[in-house]
């Protein structure tokens, strides 16, 4: 199965057509935002090794992820969920699947923040 996209244009089509072109910048700073807090909250559970923090954290990813087209960050927090969810006491078998999603949420944060959205910004306005 080839690999998701960091951000599908078509998402983010459908909030402006959902919303309005000036709310976009906003709602991705906003966006933007809870990636950090959810990276820290996800970083702490794990080092802790409290895992029902870490499936709650992972759910909050796979749903703002999964809300602004970040679709390879969405299924990797859909697998944490899942495997945080059949791990028990066991934290460490989940050190792989918690390093995976938080360099998938680094690199989410720099091409959302390095993505020209001009253009799809000019397609709904046409």
């Amino acid at each position: 199965m080839p690999q998701a996209t960091l951000l599908n244009p078509q998402v983010i089509t459908q909030i402006i057509s959902d919303t309005s072109i000036d709310m976009l910048e906003p709602l991705l700073a906003a966006f933007l935002d809870e990636l950090v807090k959810h990276q820290q909250l996800l970083t702490s559970a794990h080092t802790t090794g409290n895992i029902q923090q870490v499936a709650g954290e992972a759910h909050a990813l796979k749903s703002c992820s999964g809300t602004f087209g970040a679709e390879r960050l969405y299924q990797q927090a859909m697998q944490l969920e899942d495997n945080a969810k059949l791990a028990n006491s066991h934290i460490a078998l989940l050190s792989d699947d918690v390093a995976t999603v938080i360099e998938t949420i680094e690199a989410t944060r720099k091409h959302y923040q390095a993505y020209d959205f001009s253009e799809i910004k000019n397609a709904v306005s046409v």
